[in-house]
């Protein structure tokens, strides 16, 4: 069993809110307005849609990337379905994160509703349609908001919230292209290597920040593993703490955003999985039953549950209702950083195994293990290549695996920098926490570490967590007790 020094946490970025300005002017065949430079190209037919009315399958298409940017796809095969000016709009997650929304604006006013949509009952070839459809424009999952006076403007909700790897559907009224995208907890692209680091001090001493993300409220919600708090951050500073007393000592570690639009928290403590709202209620904890049980890792899975890493030798997966089942590894120990892959799996570090690992949500009896590496990998995040990149906080490397099992690993500069959180940040690198000296790495998808960023005290702050947010990427310092933020100028 490795130390407690050396648990450290996978933070990818959770997508959520997505805001997307539409223009009306059309792409011609399959062409693509590239908002995100590192998304691959469907290609048409986008048969995230089924066929209605006069469309065999999607007119556009809009993907959202897995740094957080976004991607519009139109086929010029597939004109309006009501062979007027209605539009079949998919839209697939190729993020890592679960997506609550996203926010349509054009010129041609795309929410003007005249009762046509694609579960108006109009159409012969009628897609599965949600209960109530008040609109008849709705797809599976999928409900309108905050509609604009001149019905330009719209929000387009996912309940459950749209899984990474998953896809749904919606109609609109006439054609859109994406234009500009802000997505709230995704940091906004700039030059990097002139980036600027401020450091907030966490009121309660002693606090030892450690797991950290992008919540649905837009705030960078963290765990405070030492005063058995989840703590919460605006981006102006503004710090509120909820505290998990007088429970036992809970001992909260990682935390990640769920598809309920709650907080997920693994408590190693106590060996529960604790869930809050965002008024910092705690909702249940739930038991996590087994030997030798110790809880390190979770992350939203593609499949609608949240899924969780066990050091002593499991993963497990738990509803959003609070039913757990375990699975255990069949070579490897000490399963630490999880994040839900590319290709549909949740793929994690084995620390003690020195292994890279997925599991199939759809199968999960089987587990396929990549290995053996010179240390032991910790965290794990999808880079902007569609390859898992980890760190290996003992080998003092880098690594990057690819779906297929092809693993390279890279080394550090620093000496015995102990890497230990790792994210993808908006320019195309990777970010990763320096714990033993204090800085904040960047490299790029090569392995050529391009620049590292000094905290205020470096070899105090012991920097561990780090996610995207607003205003750039935000990082734990469990040694000076405060949040940093990466500032992208």
């Amino acid at each position: 069993m490795r130390s407690k020094r050396r648990s450290i946490r996978s933070r990818a970025p959770r997508v959520a809110g997505v805001l997307v300005l539409l223009g009306g002017a059309l792409l011609s065949g399959a062409a693509l307005m590239h908002i995100e430079a590192h998304a691959s190209a469907p290609t048409p037919p986008f048969t995230e849609c089924p066929a209605v009315g006069a469309d065999t399958s999607c007119e556009t298409l809009i993907v959202i990337n897995p740094g957080g940017g976004i991607t519009a796809f139109t086929d010029n095969t597939q004109g309006p379905y009501d062979s007027v000016e209605d539009t079949l709009i998919g839209v697939l997650n190729q993020s890592t994160k679960p997506v609550t929304s996203v926010t349509l604006s054009g010129t041609t006013a795309p929410f003007g509703f005249d009762g046509d949509g694609i579960c108006s009952g109009l159409y012969l070839a009628t897609p599965p349609c949600p209960s109530p459809a008040p609109t008849g424009y709705e797809g599976p999952g999928t409900s309108f908001s905050n509609i604009s006076a001149d019905v330009s403007t719209g929000t387009v909700n996912f309940s459950p919230a749209l899984a990474s790897t998953s896809s749904t559907y919606f109609s609109l009224e006439g054609n859109v292209t994406a234009q500009t995208l802000t997505a709230p907890c995704s940091p906004s692209p700039g030059t990097s290597t002139t980036g600027t680091v401020n450091e907030f001090l966490v009121p309660t001493p002693d606090s030892l920040p450690e797991g950290i993300v992008c919540g649905p409220d837009k705030n960078l919600w963290f765990t405070a593993e030492g005063k058995n708090n989840i703590d919460t951050l605006t981006t102006s500073g503004t710090f509120s703490v909820h505290s998990l007393l007088p429970r036992k000592v809970t001992t909260p570690e990682a935390i990640t955003a769920g598809p309920d639009g709650n907080l997920w928290f693994t408590e190693s403590g106590i060996n529960r999985i604790g869930t809050m709202n965002t008024s910092g209620t705690v909702l249940a904890d739930y038991k996590v039953l087994g030997n030798n049980v110790q809880l390190e890792s979770i992350t939203s899975g593609p499949d609608g549950n949240l899924w969780f890493t066990d050091e002593g030798g499991r993963v497990g997966r738990i509803t959003p209702s609070g039913v757990i089942t375990l699975f255990p590894l069949t070579k490897g120990r000490g399963a630490d950083g999880i994040v839900t892959g590319p290709d549909g799996n949740l793929w994690f570090a084995e620390v003690d195994g020195k292994r890279i690992a997925n599991i199939n949500p759809a199968s999960p009896n089987t587990i396929t293990e990549f290995g053996l590496l010179a240390g032991g990998p910790t965290a794990i995040t999808v880079g902007p290549d569609g390859r898992l990149w980890f760190t290996e906080t003992n080998a003092n490397k880098i690594g990057a695996i690819t779906t297929g099992g092809s693993i390279s690993q890279y080394g550090i500069l620093t000496a015995t920098s102990e890497p230990s959180g790792i994210t993808s940040g908006p320019d195309g690198n990777l970010y990763f926490t320096e714990r033993e000296s204090g800085l904040i790495g960047q490299m790029d998808t090569s392995g050529t570490l391009l620049h590292q960023f000094p905290l205020g005290k470096p070899h105090s702050a012991g920097p561990v967590g780090i996610t995207g947010g607003p205003g750039g990427l935000w990082i734990t310092e469990e040694g000076g007790n405060k949040i940093a933020n990466l500032v992208f100028s």
